[in-house]
């Protein structure tokens, strides 16, 4: 997915049977970074429910690379908790503009996007 900053993405086999939200933000983008609130909120109200939410920051092509203590802060602040990755790299997520979402369901197939 990316470079670990905060959290842990744990092994694959550790999200089967979970709801997987995979959500790509950027720190310079306001709607992203108001993304991270409602994220937040979730994994409060959802908190035992098999929820794993990963935040994988997308730099803005063609800019300089964010730091990564930027962006821990950045998600921190917003009370994040869950695992937090920078550098994401999936295919097709690239040319989605930040914020982007993917929801996995329990079996592993998306069923948002």
């Amino acid at each position: 997915l990316g470079e670990v900053l905060s959290g842990s993405t744990g092994a694959p086999e550790d999200r089967i049977g979970r709801v997987v939200v995979l959500a790509f933000w950027n720190v310079d983008n306001l709607d992203s970074v108001n993304t991270l609130n409602l994220l937040a909120k979730w994994q409060r109200d959802f908190a035992g429910r098999r929820l794993h939410i990963i935040a994988a920051h997308h730099d803005t092509p063609g800019q300089p690379a964010i730091p990564p203590d930027k962006i821990v802060a950045a998600a921190k602040a917003r009370g994040v908790r869950f695992t937090v990755v920078s550098k994401a790299d999936i295919q097709g997520a690239r040319e989605a503009k930040p914020p982007f979402c993917l929801v996995f369901d329990a079996t592993g197939k998306p069923v948002y996007q």
